[in-house]
């Protein structure tokens, strides 16, 4: 039997994505507590990106809770660029800066059209959300 291993992700209900096709970026948080010393307590984040049980290739935050893929909801993709910015200044601009890190990588990594397009989906949404966040 030719079972994928799956690895559930947020949003709810669940995105399975093929433990397999994970790719980790070195792309991450450095939290700092108020004397500036980083924190490595495991609550820093992470990016990867990885194959959906559908087929699309998925970019993903690593968290010491439920990792979470790029969907389609602004407000979502805002959160997630907001958790991948550096505490304590939180600054969402170096958050949106990290995704678009990601999906260049992304790009340098899969060549085929299918993967192009659904990393172009991908930076669409970085965009639209970046966008819709600077005219809050």
């Amino acid at each position: 039997m030719n079972q994928k291993k799956l690895h559930y992700v947020q949003p709810s209900p669940g995105i399975g994505i093929i433990r397999a096709s994970e790719v980790e970026f070195d792309i991450r948080t450095q939290d700092t507590d108020e004397q500036g010393y980083l924190i490595q307590n495991g609550t820093n984040r992470s990016l990867a990106c990885g194959v959906s049980e559908h087929g699309d290739l998925v970019l993903l935050m690593r968290t010491n809770g439920d990792d979470e893929a790029l969907c389609d909801n602004l407000d979502d993709v805002r959160a997630i660029a907001a958790s991948m910015s550096d505490a304590p200044q939180n600054d969402i601009k170096q958050g949106f800066s990290r995704l678009r890190s990601a999906v260049e990588q992304m790009r340098s990594m899969y060549a085929n059209d299918a993967a192009q397009e659904d990393i172009d989906w991908i930076a669409e949404m970085i965009d639209n959300a970046e966008g819709a966040d600077d005219s809050d």
